[in-house]
This record gives C-alpha cells, structure tokens and sequence, in this order.
C-alpha cells in the first residue's frame, strides 16, 4: 500500500511572508500614522482567504483582486504594478528552517505531496528553494 504524506505549502512549509512583503510594495504609498497596518493586512488576508472558497481562479488572480479589494477598502490607491509585484514575490519564499531536514527524513519512509491552491509556476520555485523533491 502506498503512503503518502501530504502537506499545504504556504505557512507550512513555506515561509510565506506576504504580509511583510506587501508593506514594503506599498511603502511609497502608505500613511503609517494614519493606517492600521495591522488592520489593513488582516482584511488582505480574510480576502484571500473568502477568494479561495469560491469558483476556482489561478492564485495570480486571486493575489491581484484582495489586494485591490483591502486597499480600496482602507482609501489606498491599487495599481495593477502592486500585484505584479507580489506575484512576483512569492516564488521568492524559502522554506521554514526545519522543513528541508524533516521533508527528507519523512522521505525515507513515505511519499510526500504538497496540495495547494497555487499556480504550477508559482510554487515550481518554492519547491527548489526547499531542496527535496
């Protein structure tokens, strides 16, 4: 019988740092004394979340329509270059530190997966930054 351990990507095992990551896309445009940054990316990431649970959308989309949606909530002005470069941010991620390790003793017994709602060419990138297959 097969076995096979699977897993979720970002937040598991990937350090999926999209919060510190759209400050700083959005540096230029952010009113610090007058936003709760806080606030502001918790909205970003109930949005993602509620997106994922309706009709499929490549994970690109999904990206570019919270973030949107969270700053004109907030009064902030969206251009399509923010989400271009979040996008663009993602494949960058690394692993946690302990995944490589515990991914390759867990290969030793099982097969291991990863599920996830992302894009194929998203996650291609993430998958090497971990260093197992």
């Amino acid at each position: 019988m097969r076995e096979i351990v699977t897993f979720d990507a970002y937040a598991t095992l990937i350090n999926f740092e999209l919060g510190p990551t759209t400050l700083k896309v959005l540096e230029d445009r952010l009113d610090l004394d007058n936003l709760d940054v806080d606030e502001f990316l918790d909205d970003f990431r109930v949005m993602r979340f509620q997106a994922v649970l309706e009709a499929y959308r490549p994970y690109h989309e999904i990206l570019h329509s919270s973030l949107r949606n969270a700053m004109r909530l907030h009064g902030l002005e969206y251009r399509d270059s923010d989400g271009d470069a979040l996008v663009e941010a993602v494949p960058t991620f690394g692993p946690f530190p302990e995944v490589p390790d515990a991914l390759r003793a867990l290969k030793t017994k099982y097969e291991i997966a990863i599920i996830s709602n992302t894009d194929d060419n998203l996650i291609a990138r993430n998958v090497e930054n971990i260093g197992v297959e």
